[in-house]
């Protein structure tokens, strides 16, 4: 075997935990290459040689697919709302960390939809970088149940649901939903509850993040 095909069958496996990222995208990255620390990045990665330098550009492209930008008037478009932010270097540095850090294709799609909700002005800066780290924590099991309060304002668990608990107070630690009333129940019937909400970035990253079912 080469030394080509080695190099490209062990970046198949150190890239098989993002799902269905191609190697070869057919996005055109030099539509990127004058937003800041993205089209910097790109370029440094395009020098390099390394595994890690391969699979972080795998990554940065995969992101820039879910961003469908496709012509240089929606990157033109794109970058003015970019550059808007006068602190577009520190969320450029964060996203590139968030980016590189994403073991998932689905963090990097919840990535690219935080970003654009944040050009387009519908998440402020301080809640766009609350969110970028929320998307990191986040388990996949746990999006089933944040999609519950998609259609409900408030989820009650009682000691005897089907629902686990464990995920809600996985979601509360978490800060994507809070405790909104407890029942301890009664001698009787021997059944508390307890009552939860959407916190304000939990109801952003369920409107803006995530998708749908």
């Amino acid at each position: 075997m080469s030394n080509d095909q080695e190099f490209r069958d062990e970046l198949l496996n150190l890239a098989s935990g993002l799902g269905e990222v191609a190697i070869d995208s057919t996005i055109d990255t030099e539509l990127f290459k004058d937003i800041p620390i993205i089209g910097s990045a790109i370029s440094l990665i395009k020098i390099g040689k390394s595994l890690s330098d391969e699979l972080l550009l795998i990554k940065i492209k995969h992101f820039l697919n879910q961003l469908d930008i496709k012509t240089p008037d929606e990157i033109d478009e794109f970058k003015e709302k970019y550059l808007k932010n006068t602190d577009y270097n520190r969320i450029g540095s964060k996203l590139l960390l968030e980016i590189n850090q994403s073991t998932e294709a689905k963090r990097l799609e919840w990535l690219a939809n935080a970003l654009i909700a944040h050009v387009d002005g519908v998440i402020p800066q301080h809640e766009y970088l609350r969110i970028t780290e929320m998307i990191k924590s986040i388990g996949l099991a746990d999006v089933d149940y944040l999609e519950l309060f998609r259609e409900k304002e408030t989820v009650i668990v009682s000691e005897f649901d089907l629902l686990d608990p464990f995920f809600f107070e996985q979601l509360v630690y978490k800060g994507f939903i809070q405790h909104s009333a407890f029942d301890e129940g009664d001698a009787r019937s021997n059944s508390s509850s307890t009552e939860y909400r959407l916190t304000y970035p939990g109801n952003l990253f369920l409107q803006f993040i995530l998708k749908p079912n």
